[in-house]
């Protein structure tokens, strides 16, 4: 059960929440790390009990504000899918929510460890690390980007209060944690087009 809502909450954050994903191309700068942003390919995602989940980018672009913006779906189920926008200013990677064109930051230009915003939903976020590491069942990561969430009100008791999530270059998010276990992990890469067949 605990898993079930571990989930939930992977979804909620990324749904309302930032921190969910760095998208690359946005922008000409050195100062982001390079993750791969394309529709061509899926990322499968795991939970330690065997859950599977997907995440892709769709080739079209929103408009929201008159700011053009990357689409990404992660797909949980059939009944079960969550699309997040995402572009770069000038405060670094955001997250815009599309009901009340809020916009959050998701990574900030040229994270450090220590660096802290917060957005209108009562979350805090902290860059805690940039050379991080995560272990999971796949893959023994290091040298990551860790971002950690913590709510700064109760409002949302049937939520978690704290959750770190992990981005790894060329990749981008690769796992979360909740509570020091692991609830989420990346899997692999997959062609769109094969998986298809």
């Amino acid at each position: 059960m605990k898993y079930v809502v571990a989930l939930a909450m992977l979804f909620f954050s990324c749904t309302f929440i930032s921190c969910t994903y760095i998208p690359t191309g946005l922008g000409n700068t050195d100062t982001y790390p390079k993750y791969e942003q394309s529709s061509k390919f899926k990322k499968i995602f795991l939970t330690p009990q065997g859950y599977t989940f997907a995440e892709y980018y769709l080739i079209k672009q929103f408009t929201f504000n008159n700011q053009l913006y990357s689409a990404r779906v992660r797909v949980y189920n059939e009944a079960n899918v969550d699309t997040a926008y995402f572009r770069e200013n000038k405060e670094g990677v955001v997250y815009i929510d599309p009901k009340t064109f809020i916009e959050t930051v998701d990574l900030p230009k040229d994270p450090k460890p220590g660096q802290k915003w917060q957005e209108p939903t009562n979350w805090v976020y902290e860059v805690k690390s940039i050379d991080a590491t995560l272990e999971t069942p796949i893959k023994n990561w290091s040298n990551l980007i860790e971002i950690e969430a913590k709510q700064t009100t109760g409002e949302t008791k049937d939520k978690f209060m704290k959750y770190s999530n992990f981005y790894a270059e060329g990749i981008g998010f690769v796992g979360s944690i909740v509570d020091n276990e692991l609830i989420a992990f990346f899997k692999e890469k997959v062609d769109i087009a094969q998986s298809k067949e």
